[in-house]
């Protein structure tokens, strides 16, 4: 019964990496512009579409063949702690990260966005003042990572406190704004029963994702959540429906009238969805 509700909060908290994934993808278009490639481009491309499509396991196994045959370099290296990431297996990842801070100093440009790996899988363990020490290292260098000071807010909502959680929520949307920030705020918000709040965050956020199909989804689906956590079921089961059959729809439903009689339920929900 609980399959549907989780899924929702699942890709949401994908979105970071779904953006980061198109990004990459953008920046190789040039590299794959040429219908001849080497073989080392090809399986870079094979990473990177594995990568996109949620096929981590198959991204690393890619990373790894690309370290063997070619070069041990930063670039496959990152890739390849990054999937281990994205495929929950921090324990790997970590070692991946620091084989690479071993080869680098803090003037590197991949040092940043290596710290900042390390604290997210901190944060996947729940390892918070780890992963806070990870951050802190990336915003005394580089006081503009958004995503970094979303993942701080991020775990203060995680510790019950809310309110700073915002303030670092409204900092990184004053760098850019964006669905992944948006998202997160919503959630806080609805985690204190402020739905109106929460609403008016998740429908900027869909402002945001309009071209990114999975994340509109995922969106409306915490949007659901809300609307149902409110008493407007009516109004769930209405923004719903576009995406989910009448069995899962019901489900949710059921899952929402459930979530709105008991805060403590709904708060592990909620931190799930928090969650990298």
């Amino acid at each position: 019964m609980k399959y549907w509700l989780i899924l929702s909060f699942v890709f949401i908290v994908s979105c970071s990496d779904i953006e980061s994934i198109d990004s990459l993808l953008g920046k190789s278009k040039s590299l794959f512009s040429n219908t001849k490639m080497s073989q080392e481009d090809s399986l870079l491309k094979e990473a990177l579409i594995s990568e996109q499509y949620g096929d981590y396991k198959r991204s690393v196994d890619l990373y790894n063949k690309l370290i063997t045959l070619y070069s041990s370099n930063n670039k496959y290296l990152l890739g390849k702690a990054n999937n281990l990431r994205f495929d929950k297996r921090c324990k790997e990842a970590l070692i991946t990260y620091d084989i690479i801070l071993a080869k680098i100093d803090n003037k590197n440009k991949d040092f940043l966005t290596v710290e900042e790996g390390k604290g997210l899988c901190y944060m996947q363990e729940g390892s918070f003042d780890l992963a806070l020490d990870s951050f802190k290292r990336v915003i005394s260098e580089d006081a503009t990572r958004w995503r970094v000071i979303n993942a701080i807010g991020v775990i203060f909502a995680l510790t019950g406190h809310d309110n700073e959680a915002i303030e670092y929520y409204n900092l990184a949307l004053s760098i850019e704004p964006n669905y992944i920030i948006l998202n997160n705020l919503g959630l806080t918000h609805a985690l204190n029963h402020q739905f109106s709040e929460s609403i008016n965050s998740f429908r900027k956020a869909l402002e945001y994702s309009e071209h990114n199909n999975l994340v509109k989804k995922s969106i409306t689906l915490n949007l659901a959540l809300v609307y149902g956590l409110s008493g407007q079921i009516s109004k769930a089961e209405e923004i719903s429906r576009p995406f989910l059959s009448e069995e899962q729809l019901n489900n949710n439903v059921k899952i929402y009238e459930r979530l709105a009689q008991d805060k403590k339920l709904t708060k592990s929900y909620i931190d799930k969805a928090l969650k990298p």
